[in-house]
């Protein structure tokens, strides 16, 4: 009996070592390019998917522009072979809850996971340096996720209506695009770091639970309607750093009693603060004499 019950751990421990296999490839319609194996779609029945990292005896290195859009995966895992996502690669899978990416990813592409309303957990790998446009539009149910260091560049509309509560924006990242955190409606605290530039248009519109933002000192222009409709904003200084505030910009900040505007700011545009009821009459005074009653 002690020698089976040994035997017995001993193949769970061997178990343990061995490696997990993906899918038949006859899940799968894929291309071959230069010895190379990219995935072009997805034909199985399983929900949750284990990508093969190997197909015919040749690496998967690719998943290809729609490999798995629209089907009704629910975990996905893609191995280690795989450096590169093409376009819309899980665009619309609404019931995909995790996706696991390998650790030598180097490129997403543009609206990779836009309107997976079900997404909860997925890793950016240490390689990424971008984040595309749309990438993560529409994910909400998407509450935190981990901006790699090496990241530089997050493309418009990229989070735009996703459920992420708080963002940390990595130091090399020098603007914040066109509606990039955009109706974010449960974001409730962001850091920007001190290389950014530009505040773009409709940036943080609509994010109704962000109550403090730190705009850092470098920030030159802000864009029109970059903060519109935050309501929960009571508080704002502005650095001396920037030079130009767009249409809009604090527009039905219901909650703002309190902004600081510094003298290098030479030009502000229309309705910057229309609907901004609860800002201090004597802070509405000093901006209306130096700007004119248009910007209310």
């Amino acid at each position: 009996m002690e020698k089976i019950k040994l035997l017995f751990c001993t193949l769970l421990s061997f178990s343990a070592l061995l490696p997990v296999f993906g899918q038949d490839a006859e899940d799968f319609q894929y291309i071959v390019e230069a010895g190379n194996v990219t995935i072009t779609a997805y034909n199985g029945a399983a929900s949750d998917v284990i990508v093969p990292d190997q197909i015919n005896g040749l690496p998967v290195t690719v998943i290809g522009e729609e490999g798995f859009s629209k089907t009704e995966i629910v975990s996905i895992v893609v191995p280690e072979s795989v450096k590169i996502i093409r376009d819309a690669a899980f665009y619309d899978c609404k019931k995909l809850v995790s996706v696991r990416l390998p650790g030598g990813l180097t490129d997403i592409g543009y609206r990779v996971f836009e309107y997976c309303v079900s997404l909860s957990a997925v890793n950016l790998p240490a390689g990424i340096t971008g984040v595309p446009e749309r990438a993560f539009y529409g994910c909400s149910s998407l509450k935190a996720i981990e901006i790699p260091q090496a990241v530089t560049a997050i493309g418009r509309y990229a989070f735009e209506r996703s459920g992420l509560v708080s963002v940390i924006i990595p130091g090399g990242v020098k603007a914040i695009e066109e509606s990039v955190f955009s109706t974010c409606r449960d974001l409730t605290s962001i850091e920007i770091p001190q290389g950014v530039t530009r505040i773009g248009f409709r940036a943080f519109m609509g994010c109704y639970a962000l109550a403090s933002i730190t705009i850092p000192q470098g920030v030159i222009t802000i864009g029109a309607t970059a903060f519109s409709g935050c309501r929960e904003l009571a508080e704002v200084v502005i650095p001396n750093s920037v030079t130009g505030i767009g249409d809009s910009a604090f527009r039905n900040c219901v909650k703002l009693t309190a902004i600081t505007i510094p003298f290098s700011v030479t030009t502000m545009g229309r309705r910057v603060f229309g609907g901004c009821a609860n800002l201090d009459p004597a802070v509405k005074e000093e901006i209306e004499s130096r700007f004119g009653s248009g910007v209310f």
